[in-house]
């Protein structure tokens, strides 16, 4: 089938690989023409260049233009000139308000209207992929009747990729909702599935605005069970008792899910952003939000943890050098969005210390957040692990990268000033830190002087 993916952010372009990648012909489509012109430079092996850090995605992209099946383009009419289905990726991120901003989107409808009005397809299926608030496919079908007098299909299709594994979630899949009120439709979206269909992965069809709900509740659902896992583990350390040791206890009940890891609060792109718009619709039709709220609280204080941890053993940390291991939001991305390493290096700053910070993807990332940030020069980035241990007072790990799980011990206390490890991901045994003579400080175990 021929499909046009509109947008090429994590959503876009990994969709638009993988849907390559099964035998469709895709074509990308961007209205910023270095991002365009970026991607067709590394489809033509002139550059190694990709707008994301996403792993198995430059492979996956090479293989599919070098077959034909994947093109980008800045032109939307000859994207959707021969295009079976239209899929909306663009970017719907949080206004001040928390509110999803839909604006990019609106844009989008208009302009695949006006084309379809100008090519005179008689039938076009437009399915949206970005995450949007439930009942937004109504703002779509107004947006798209208001541009063109052609027929055609609003397909609610949410993803649920997760940044890390964002390839492999969208080469197979956990599950696939295809939302839509009409058979031809949903016909036309089954064939686009056909092939995932063929590996037994589930395909749930429902109702446009069962669709839009379906996103925000299981995002919902995943953060609430974070924010619960760390009060448990708060609690915990409080009291003496290792989660790390009742987490496999807990998960011996197979009705309770993965997220029981304790960690210093969850970030990225979609909860925190899906969970504050769920509590807007929540408020729009009159329906009680306080739980949401709570999780998102409970969230922001999460966030808190490893800076305050810090701050409290040493006192005073004027003067103190702090090495941090990891800033992007979780292993396998350079996606710093709402990540708990953020407040902690603005706390460790703040408060007089110097930073010297490594991650394995993200630390271009950290230099424009940080860019504008008044202790931006309080914050040395270095390009080896050990390298930011040279003169520190204490290391803090923050995301679990895998090359952080087994270091070496010997040459960690050999260059810290001090044998101190706060570890905010708790990847590290009691055993290994008391046989290495390390004092420790970590999420749910208690601390190890």
């Amino acid at each position: 089938m021929k499909l046009i993916v509109i947008g090429t952010g994590y959503v876009g372009l990994c969709q638009g690989a993988a849907f390559s990648d099964v035998g469709h012909d895709v074509t990308c489509v961007d209205i910023i023409e270095e991002k365009v012109k970026m991607l067709n430079n590394f489809s033509k092996g002139i550059s190694n260049q990709l707008p994301i850090f996403e792993p198995g995605l430059p492979d996956l992209i090479k293989k599919n233009c070098e077959a034909g099946r994947l093109k980008f383009t800045t032109s939307l009419k000859d994207g959707i000139k021969n295009a079976d289905v239209v899929f909306i990726a663009v970017g719907t991120p949080p206004n001040e308000e928390g509110k999803a901003d839909l604006t990019a989107l609106k844009k989008v409808c208009e302009s695949i209207g006006k084309t379809i009005e100008e090519l005179g397809k008689e039938y076009t299926v437009v399915a949206t992929k970005s995450t949007v608030p439930v009942n937004t496919h109504k703002v779509v079908i107004e947006i798209l009747s208001q541009n063109t007098t052609k027929q055609f299909s609003v397909v609610s299709n949410p993803e649920f990729l997760a940044q890390g594994r964002a390839v492999k979630d969208c080469i197979k899949p956990s599950r696939i909702v295809i939302g839509t009120n009409d058979e031809k439709s949903k016909d036309i979206m089954m064939n686009v599935y056909k092939p995932y269909e063929r590996q037994s992965i589930p395909i749930y069809l429902m109702s446009n605005v069962d669709a839009e709900l379906h996103k925000y509740a299981a995002n919902s659902y995943l953060a609430a069970q974070i924010s619960l896992t760390n009060n448990f583990a708060n609690l915990a350390r409080t009291i003496g008792a290792d989660w790390n040791k009742v987490k496999k206890a807990v998960l011996a009940d197979v009705r309770v899910g993965d997220f029981v890891h304790s960690s210093p609060g969850f970030g990225g792109s979609c909860f925190e952003k899906d969970v504050e718009e769920f509590t807007h619709s929540f408020e729009k039709y009159g329906c009680d939000n306080s739980l949401l709220k709570e999780v998102l609280r409970q969230n922001r204080l999460q966030k808190q943890v490893m800076g305050k941890k810090v701050k409290d053993y040493f006192g005073n940390l004027n003067g103190k050098t702090i090495a941090v291991w990891g800033l992007s939001f979780k292993p396998e991305t350079d996606d710093m969005r709402c990540s708990p390493s953020i407040p902690l290096l603005k706390t460790l700053v703040k408060e007089g210390a110097r930073v010297k910070a490594f991650d394995p993807a993200a630390n271009e990332e950290s230099k424009k957040i940080f860019v504008n940030f008044e202790g931006k020069d309080s914050i040395e980035y270095v390009h080896d692990k050990y390298d930011a241990l040279e003169g520190a007072d204490a290391l803090v790990l923050m995301t679990e990268w895998r090359e952080f799980r087994t270091p070496d011990f010997k040459l960690i206390k050999q260059k810290l000033n001090r044998p101190l490890i706060f570890d905010g991901r708790d990847i590290y045994t009691s055993q290994e830190i008391k046989e290495n003579g390390f004092e420790y400080s970590s999420i749910g175990k208690p601390d190890i002087k």
